[in-house]
């Protein structure tokens, strides 16, 4: 039950999109349509987002992520993280992103790491 109240929790975090008008506030009866789900397995090296199987969702407005077996370091300017520089995603913790998805870059702090990433895109009841 608390890890469903950890992602309910995480989506709800999504009040904002950004647009080409800047962030806006969501309009009421608006909800998160799933469009796939994709597992970077033991990775430990520098991953990009973007090597999903079948890549980012074409109409993905905003992804929810976990890091299940280690902590990893994150940056999505362009930039690849090192092992100590970058966003630190502690593991367990959810985190909705809304961002450029394709230049969303991760590395574990140490050793190896898996992440769970659920993308959705936005729509209005």
């Amino acid at each position: 039950m608390g890890r469903i109240l950890r992602v309910i929790a995480a989506l709800a975090a999504f009040s904002w999109l950004t647009a080409d008008a800047g962030p806006q506030t969501l309009a009421p009866n608006t909800y998160p349509i799933p469009l796939g789900y994709c597992q970077l397995a033991g990775f430990s090296a520098a991953t990009l987002l973007s090597s999903c199987t079948g890549g980012i969702p074409p109409k993905a407005a905003c992804a929810l992520l976990v890091a299940e077996t280690n902590a990893v370091r994150w940056r999505d300017d362009g930039t690849a993280p090192t092992a100590s520089v970058g966003m630190l995603l502690a593991t367990g913790v959810y985190w909705g992103y809304l961002g450029n998805m394709a230049a969303m870059n991760f590395i574990p702090s140490t050793g190896s790491a898996t992440i769970d990433v659920a993308f959705y895109q936005w729509a209005c009841a």
